[in-house]
């Protein structure tokens, strides 16, 4: 297959995203990438979809799932396998972790759902996709490993949002729950820069393990529709009760 026939790995119409700077081994792998991560999300949206239908009311089943994805993810990570052909309990590990964090986030869409808007998880969903795609096309775009340079940053930004829910834990102020919420979203948008330009770079230096590397990217995905979800959510609360206060005054 020629440089010219792959320089483009999400279509051809408009030519989006040129990848002709890229070399053809390392669009073949962003390909099988993008295609495992494409697999997962769509595994854990239908997980969430499902038990949110099937949902009994009972909710202490779910506290589990995000443990059980921890231990997915560690099986994942440590059964590394350097190849373009990945062994099939390295996918099932993926795709379990997959639905583990569709389940593991069945509370919050059951409570939107229910309480404010059966709409809003597919509008945050798209968003998601939205966000998710942007900030990928750029880190795709550019003609360097320029983002790479935000590991010392994103770091940093972690450890601050563990402190700041640290304390928020304790002392609940609305203040600091934004500050989680909105630095959260945009963290994580900023990981999306990082890690699709970190995927290139190793690959580049021999790492062929795709399953991992779509795994980085699935978590940055469910923690940014986890954040525009919950604004979404406070959003439409606020402006539920701001029209139920103005009816109440128009009554009077």
């Amino acid at each position: 297959m020629s440089q010219q026939s792959t320089s483009t790995i999400f279509g051809e119409a408009g030519g989006m995203v040129d990848l002709s700077h890229l070399k053809a081994s390392t669009q073949q792998h962003l390909k099988r990438v993008y295609f495992a991560l494409s697999l997962c999300t769509a595994v854990g949206a239908a997980t969430a979809a499902l038990s949110v239908f099937f949902s009994s009311g009972n909710n202490n089943l779910f506290h589990f799932a995000p443990f059980l994805g921890l231990i997915l993810l560690f099986l994942l990570r440590s059964s590394r396998v350097n190849s373009a052909q990945q062994p099939t309990d390295r996918w099932l590990y993926l795709l379990g972790f997959g639905a583990t964090t569709g389940f593991g986030i069945t509370p919050l869409v059951s409570l939107v759902v229910a309480g404010i808007d059966p709409m809003l998880p597919i509008s945050a969903f798209v968003m998601t996709a939205i966000v998710f795609g942007s900030f990928t096309m750029a880190a795709l775009k550019a003609p360097s490993f320029q983002y790479l340079a935000l590991q010392g940053v994103l770091g940093a930004s972690v450890i601050g949002l563990f402190v700041v829910g640290l304390m928020n834990m304790f002392m609940f102020i609305p203040f600091m729950f934004s500050v989680m919420l909105w630095g959260g979203l945009i963290l994580f948008s900023l990981f999306v820069l990082y890690d699709t330009q970190r995927i290139i770079a190793r690959h580049e230096s021999g790492d062929m393990d795709f399953l991992t590397h779509a795994a980085d990217l699935f978590v940055d995905f469910a923690a940014i529709f986890r954040r525009i979800l919950i604004i979404l959510a406070q959003n439409s609360n606020n402006n539920n009760r701001s029209k139920n206060s103005q009816g109440k005054n128009k009554r009077r």
